[in-house]
């Protein structure tokens, strides 16, 4: 706690976020929200779809854009990794259909 009582807001719904496990929900939203300011040019494309064990999962539909991640992932990790409160030491981009409730999007 900080001097006079006050602690943070961040700190606030980081401890909230834990105790009601709901943690991971706020880690992939803030890698989402990093994701869309650093690589906004590919966000149409690819989005952050998971993140797990200092692993972040990227979504896309296409193998063209998968294979052009795969160059990328180590400049991706230099760029996320700094913004975000969780250590990243790799990147894993899955091609699959976009789904919304479980439904594919036309």
């Amino acid at each position: 706690m900080r001097r006079g009582g006050v602690l943070p807001v961040s700190s606030i719904i980081q401890k909230v976020a834990k105790r009601y496990g709901f943690e991971k929900q706020l880690i992939l939203w803030k890698i989402r929200k990093v994701w869309v300011e650093k690589f906004g040019k590919f966000s149409r494309f690819v989005m952050p779809e998971d993140y797990n064990r200092h692993i972040i999962y990227l979504h896309t539909e296409s193998p063209v854009w998968k294979t052009e991640l795969t160059y990328l992932k180590e400049e991706i990790i230099k760029t996320l990794s700094p913004h975000l409160d969780v250590p990243v030491k790799n990147v894993v981009i899955r091609v699959a259909p976009f789904r919304c409730w479980g439904e594919e999007i036309d």
